[in-house]
Parts: C-alpha cells; structure tokens; sequence
C-alpha cells in the first residue's frame, strides 16, 4: 500500500503534473490532496475538471485510457476542503473580496456545503475502486455534521488502512459537536479494528496541535476563528489531540502553512506537507517547499518519505526544512514509536 499525499495544487498546472508523474514511479493506489485543490480567479485551471484532466493526462494507457475515470479503473483521489475551495464555490464578486480583510470571511460562516460541493465536484462517491466507507454489523456510521468523514481502504472484508479526512480549513474552526463526532467514530472503529493503521488529515496549518506549531512565535489559535472565540477553540484542538492518540492515529498531515515541517510525536507522526505550487497566475512566489509524501505500508512497518519535487520547479526542499527530517518509519507492533531514519 503507498500513498501520495500533497497540498495547495490549486488547480491545474505544471508543478501538479511534476508530483502526479514522479509518484506514478512508486505506483500509489491513492491519492490524497490537503486542500486548496481549486482556485476561482484561475479561470479553467482552477477547475475540478483541469485537475482531473491532470490525472488523466498522466495515468492513462493504451490499455486504459481513463476516459471514463473516475467511474472505471484509475488512481483513486480523495480531497479535503482548504479556504481556496471555499471560495471556489462562492459566488465569484464574494469570492473576489473575501480574503481582502479578517471582516471578509464572515461570507464563510455557518455552514458546511461549500466543502460538501467540493468533495461532489470530484465524484467521491463514484470511488468505489478500492474504498469502502467503515461499517458495522452492517450499517454505515453516523455522518459529521460537518462534512468530515472516515473511510477504510480495503478489498472485500479485508482492511488496509483508515482514512480520516476532517473539514478544517484555515477559515473554519473546529465545532464541538464535530469533535463529538471523531471520538464516536474512531471508538468505533478501533472496535472493530483495533490495530488498522489510521491517517487523519486537514488543512489548516494547526488542526493537529492545541497552539503553537514550531517555537510558539506562531499562534494557530488565531487562525480560524469564528462564531466563537480563540479560547474555545483551542480547547477543540486540545481534546482532538488527546482523541487522536487514544484511538492511536499513526499520522497526522496538513498544508496551508507552504511550508514543510515534521515532528515524531511518539506513536504519531505531525507533518506539514508542503505546497504544490510555488508561483501565482503572474509568476509571483506565494510558497516557501515543493514536495509531496509518500506513505508506505507493509504487514511489518509503517513509513513515511518526503521526495521534494525534482527538478525544482520554482522552488524546491529549504535546506532548514530538511533539518526536521525527512524520512520516518515506525514498526506496526504494538506500542512502537516514529523514529527517524534516511530516505
């Protein structure tokens, strides 16, 4: 089992298709993108089509065109909504001014169909090529009230690997009955699987941790903080934390920060994944790495590879990111931790 995990694509273009073709190399069975997959202002570039298109452009064969993908055979993909997305689905003059000042983002109050619209935009539930959604005695889990979901890769009754993909964008604070939801659903998983490896993701830079992200110069807190307040919220990603090592979480991955940071937490691995892109529609640098990782799975270990984009395409690795690291691997019997190791 290998997967590519990636962020901040936002919509087609060439560094897209350099990470799809360096991760065919090692034939992943997914792929999962950490938000900001679209962008409005980048015309068909920015659609779910173009990105689309990317895979196809990539992956297709003689033998399998993927002109029907993704209702045939081809690489499954899985997205979670970053603030990007969000603003995709606006209305295009909200759109144009929503990020223009901190006032602005009440446009994204209250609701959760704009992540709803995105994961439909890329035909979720038409990806049932190697995905089932996690049941037991036969009845499907109760939904997030807010677009998160959990899903079990696998074939037939076997398990592979638990996907939690949370809505948590760097415009969007986390609810408590959406942290309800997670403490439900992960009990009921490990009921039933109590060693299955599981990966949580989502957008914002500091959905994983309770304030700080690196030497506390930067405060997460601050960040998606609406219809509520700072306090409150923190104490969200406070009690995600603990939930996320008592059901034992194996790897934890965001985006959004553009920029590649990496901290083995015992059992559970934190990553920032980095961005896609580098440059906007007029060629302005608007990132700091470009990079994707690769998660691969064995019936003995558990590892993680960060592969910086080669040749750089408008940047590439910092040398003073590759300082946290960039190889992991952790043994799947019980009670093992991360360790670093070299790629």
């Amino acid at each position: 089992m290998r997967v590519c995990i990636y962020g901040d694509n936002r919509g087609s273009n060439r560094v897209h298709r350099a990470i799809l073709k360096q991760a065919r190399a090692v034939e992943p069975r997914l792929f999962v993108i950490v938000g900001d997959v679209l962008k409005f202002d980048y015309g068909f570039r920015g659609t779910p089509e173009a990105v689309l298109n990317d895979y196809r452009a990539v992956f297709a064969t003689p033998e399998n065109s993927l002109q029907w993908w993704p209702a045939a055979p081809g690489p499954a993909v899985f997205v979670v909504p970053g603030g990007h997305d969000e603003q995709f689905f606006l209305d295009p003059q909200i759109g144009a001014v929503a990020d223009t000042s901190r006032g602005k983002r009440y446009a994204y109050e209250g609701t959760n169909d704009l992540g709803v619209r995105l994961y439909e935009a890329f035909d979720l539930e038409e990806m049932h090529l190697r995905v089932q959604p996690f049941v037991d005695f036969g009845q499907p889990l109760p939904m997030s009230p807010y677009g998160d979901y959990l899903l079990v890769v696998g074939s037939g009754a076997r398990h592979d690997l638990a996907l939690l993909l949370l809505y948590r964008t760097d415009r969007w604070c986390f609810r408590a009955d959406q942290i309800d939801w997670v403490d439900s659903t992960l009990a009921a998983l490990r009921a039933v699987s109590p060693e299955l490896p599981l990966i949580a993701v989502a957008h914002d830079w500091t959905w994983y941790l309770p304030d700080t992200l690196d030497d506390g110069h930067l405060d997460g807190a601050n960040n998606s903080v609406r219809n509520g307040s700072a306090q409150f919220d923190a104490l969200q990603k406070q009690r995600l934390r603990r939930i996320l090592f008592r059901y034992r979480a194996d790897l934890a991955v965001a985006a959004d920060l553009h920029a590649y940071w990496a901290d083995a937490d015992s059992a559970m691995l934190r990553l920032n994944c980095g961005a896609a892109i580098c440059t906007d529609a007029q060629g302005a640098r608007v990132a700091s790495d470009n990079l994707w990782l690769d998660y691969v799975q064995t019936p003995e270990s558990l590892k993680v590879i960060t592969h910086p984009i080669e040749p750089p395409i408008g940047c590439g690795l910092r040398s003073e990111a590759a300082a946290y690291g960039t190889a992991f691997v952790k043994s799947r019997a019980a009670g093992s931790i991360w360790r670093r190791t070299t790629p």
